[in-house]
């Protein structure tokens, strides 16, 4: 078979590419430098060295750092369904206008040079494919947030809190994007309408915040330096607040405006609320310490069966029993008592702390 000569202009730009006899011709041009977050645009070039026999499918199998890869115009009588074309109406040579436009999502991590590639298949002729030369990608912040419970926990792992106590979330702004913020990064954090803000604490001046009773704003337009190995980190924020009723949920939202456009991450976090039951802790020693609070002995307060809590009584207490109690963990930690402390779970009212 003799090689003929594919020669396209368009765009202003001259385009030539080498196909083999009785084979399918395919060509791409980049229309845009994209920035990272944003949208490419391609022009998509199809031709055919003799004329199709059959289904012809046309296929952008995109690049590192591209998803969402949609055909967004092709000539009539092609049927086009996300990054693919087909057709069974036989053509030959070059199909113009340019056979068709299409768009991708670049990656907020993509690389800053990216390639894509087009397929043109069937129709009884050999496949063509063509991979575009480097495409500059801009690039930009991409913001990420992140809202953990850090109190009460247990071994890292959140707690259910009961309705009257305290929960405390720290809120984590990442920028995984190439470039640092240049403009105003805004943080909005909206709690349940059962809970009554206590504290807000930032780091080292970093974010200017304020609140109402159950929302806290906090803003900067300090920059939060672009991902190299890891992501760029904004100093947290920590948010106290206590919980009046049953609901415990939290939505925190980080807003930035860049040349992509204004991006938004979501975090949510629901931590479980429980309700107080009555508990009576009874010890032979004058007082028992309950999670770091003194009482005398056979004193009844409100607990939380489902936390665990920490129990020792004093004056001088070797512990050689708990009843009403599920001991998770001693100190000193030995299998069998006696004991300085005890932690674990309520099971029972009342809880018998009996001693040497």
């Amino acid at each position: 078979m003799r090689a003929r000569l594919l020669t396209i202009l368009c765009a202003g730009t001259l385009f030539s590419a080498y196909g083999t006899a009785q084979a399918l011709d395919a060509g791409k041009i980049a229309l845009n430098t994209p920035a990272q977050g944003g949208t490419a645009l391609f022009e998509v070039l199809i031709g055919a060295e003799a004329t199709t026999s059959g289904t012809v499918t046309v296929t952008d199998t995109g690049g590192t750092g591209l998803s969402n890869i949609t055909f967004i115009s092709a000539p009539a009588g092609w049927t086009c369904v996300g990054a693919t074309c087909t057709t069974s109406t036989p053509f030959v040579g070059l199909i113009t206008p340019p056979f068709g436009y299409v768009t991708a999502t670049v990656s907020p991590t993509a690389p800053l040079s990216i390639t894509n590639t087009v397929t043109a298949s069937g129709g009884g002729l050999t496949t063509g494919t063509f991979t575009t030369s480097p495409i500059t990608v801009t690039p930009e912040p991409y913001l990420t947030i992140t809202k953990t419970q850090t109190n009460p926990v247990y071994k890292g792992n959140p707690l259910p809190v009961a309705t009257g106590q305290s929960l405390t979330y720290k809120l984590d702004v990442d920028n995984i994007g190439a470039a640092p913020t240049t403009g105003t990064v805004t943080v909005v954090d909206t709690l349940a309408s059962d809970m009554v803000i206590g504290k807000v604490t930032t780091g080292g001046g970093f974010w200017s915040c304020s609140n109402t009773v159950n929302v806290v704003t906090c803003t900067t337009t300090n920059a939060i330096p672009g991902a190299t190995m890891n992501p760029g980190e904004a100093p947290n924020i920590t948010v106290t607040a206590a919980v009046l009723g049953t609901d415990g949920s939290d939505t925190a939202v980080v807003t930035y405006t860049g040349v992509s456009g204004t991006q938004s991450s979501t975090a949510t976090v629901t931590s479980e609320v429980v309700g107080t039951t009555s508990v009576q802790f009874i010890s032979n020693q004058t007082q028992v310490d309950v999670d770091g609070e003194a009482y005398p002995s056979g004193i009844t307060i409100q607990e939380n069966t489902l936390l665990n809590h920490s129990i020792y009584a004093y004056p001088n207490c070797k512990i050689t029993s708990v009843t009403g109690f599920t001991v998770i963990e001693t100190r000193p930690a030995t299998t069998l008592p006696p004991w300085t402390e005890v932690t674990g779970q309520i099971t029972a009212s009342p809880v018998v702390v009996t001693c040497l």
